[in-house]
């Protein structure tokens, strides 16, 4: 085939804590539509972890399969690196990064929560790094 693909890959736990953090604050609005987000209110961080990521969210890695494969040519986006990886990104494919202000990106060299708290075992740290063991070489953990 002659497609390029491209995709951005996120620190583990930084995309379960951003999703913990984002369903507890947008569940009001659509937690019927989507009751996975008032688990999130139900639960704590751990128990959220065990009860919806590990068995319901997709890894990262099943994101980015065509036909069952990871394309050869595919160009990763590292949210931890956001504006170095995605001018590499735009360069390959020759796209002037012009048309973008990088620096209104709001956590483009942050890919925490530092206003919320999450205490979380090493052990639940560790399964939700072996969900995400492609992500975790893309990143070089």
């Amino acid at each position: 085939r002659g497609y390029s693909f491209f995709s951005s890959v996120r620190d583990p736990l930084a995309r379960a804590q951003s999703y913990y953090r984002w369903f507890n604050l947008s569940a009001k609005e659509d937690s019927s539509t989507y009751p996975h987000k008032f688990l999130a209110t139900q639960y704590d961080f751990p128990e959220w972890i065990e009860e919806w990521f590990l068995p319901f969210c997709p890894s990262q890695e099943s994101y980015v399969l065509v036909e069952g494969e990871i394309p050869p040519n595919l160009k990763v986006i590292r949210f931890s690196h956001l504006i170095t990886d995605l001018q590499d990104v735009l360069n390959c494919y020759q796209v002037p990064l012009g048309f973008l202000d990088l620096s209104t990106f709001p956590h483009h060299l942050d890919s925490s929560h530092l206003d919320y708290e999450f205490n979380i075992s090493q052990t639940l740290v560790n399964r939700i790094n072996e969900k995400e063991s492609w992500a975790n070489s893309v990143l070089g953990a």
